[in-house]
């Protein structure tokens, strides 16, 4: 299939890129400029980076397309008027009704996906069960699956750390205050573009994430329910390197106390178990070899790959 999407999350793009299928992806539209960050994840073969100009229009007009994925809401916006091209929405994010402001956002971002979705021919995917039951609305699930990253069997047990970008623009969602409480007692190195926090490391290119990434010895995850779930790429990741995990306490995580991780229920005993990870080594490398026979059994490529070209084949076979 040819399909055209924008750029958003190059991790969750490099791995959708192993169904082999061939990409055009947006990366400037409008007045909006999405450059591949490349030190997330190199640009696989089969994608191609594209404007939203008079090349890709003069397709989209003579049909070239079969498919459209769109990650957000101005994705869709953008192809509001685009009938003959069937769409696949990604939720990649929840949505949130803890507050007056989240609930008057979310529901206005729920009517502006029924209102397309009546116009046009779409198919919701969610990254989660968790987030396809934010939107309520039908579609499938098809959970994430961590790339594998290189790894040159050289590892600091003592040193911890958390991946992300936009952390402090994300505040909650992101677990932002955990963080600094935990920075307040313990050393936790923050990876990824994150220019309003001075203390993290942007890397050059995508060699030296997995350098950074890969010597650690200890994850830390802070996503709280009900602001995301107890997993994400970056998690998997370090999952599957066999580093040890600490995470807050999340209803979806795929974490066992004491056998792939260590669980807490606020900050104090996220230090807690960093310290007692930091000081057993042997504790932290049997916990990551449950964590990579985890994502091994419940998060495989391969099940990912074969999920998503069933989606495809549906999309082209029914519209």
């Amino acid at each position: 299939m040819k399909i055209l999407s924008f750029n958003c999350h190059e991790s969750y793009l490099n791995t959708l890129a192993a169904t082999g299928h061939e990409f055009d992806i947006i990366i400037h539209f409008g007045k909006t400029h999405l450059p591949w960050n490349k030190t997330a994840r190199p640009v696989p073969a089969n994608i191609n980076l594209v404007h939203l100009g008079p090349i890709v229009k003069d397709k989209l007009r003579q049909g070239y397309y079969d498919l459209i994925i769109c990650h957000t809401l101005e994705d869709l916006l953008c192809f509001f008027f685009q009938r003959s091209v069937p769409f696949i929405f990604i939720a990649h994010i929840a949505l949130y009704f803890h507050s007056i402001p989240f609930c008057i956002k979310s529901y206005a971002k729920k009517w502006l996906l029924k209102i397309f979705r009546f116009v046009h021919s779409l198919q919701l995917v969610a990254v989660s069960e968790f987030k396809l039951e934010t939107w309520q609305e039908k579609g499938e699930t098809i959970v994430l699956a961590p790339e594998t990253i290189e790894w040159d069997g050289q590892r600091d047990w003592s040193q911890a750390i958390v991946v992300g970008n936009h952390i402090k623009e994300r505040g909650r969602i992101f677990g932002l205050d955990l963080i600094k409480k935990i920075q307040e007692k313990i050393p936790l190195a923050i990876i990824g573009l994150n220019p309003t926090l001075p203390e993290a490391t942007a890397p050059k290119d995508f060699a030296e994430f997995q350098k950074l990434f890969s010597h650690a010895g200890i994850y830390v995850y802070t996503m709280e329910y009900p602001f995301n779930d107890g997993y994400n790429t970056a998690m998997l990741e370090a999952m599957k390197l066999g580093m040890a995990i600490v995470s807050i306490a999340n209803p979806s995580s795929p974490l066992q106390h004491g056998i792939n991780g260590l669980i807490a229920s606020n900050a104090e005993e996220m230090i807690t178990h960093i310290q007692t990870l930091q000081n057993n080594p042997a504790m932290a490398q049997k916990l990551g070899e449950g964590a990579k026979q985890t994502v091994q059994r419940h998060f495989s490529k391969q099940q990912f790959i074969d999920s998503w070209n069933k989606v495809f084949h549906k999309v082209k076979t029914y519209g």
